[in-house]
């Protein structure tokens, strides 16, 4: 009973999410600096079966006081 209690305690509070919805992936913040780092490849292709390096993206992002993730969505 009281590592259930203790899980329950240790996830984040509806106050410390920043727009996580169902589906999303989420990103926790670095404890220290509270900040996400998103590393990611981009890819190219001319026939959609042989995919080359095109660009590697970095970015970091501050969350807001008390915030401790992000959601992560692409535009159409």
């Amino acid at each position: 009973m009281a590592t259930a209690i203790h899980e329950r305690d240790e996830r984040p509070t509806l106050e410390q999410m920043q727009d996580a919805r169902v589906g999303s992936v989420l990103l926790a913040a670095d404890v220290e600096t509270n900040e996400v780092t998103l590393n990611f490849k981009v890819e190219q292709t001319n026939d959609l079966t042989t995919w080359k390096p095109f660009s590697n993206v970095s970015l970091s992002m501050p969350l807001d006081t008390g915030k401790r993730f992000l959601r992560i969505a692409l535009s159409e």
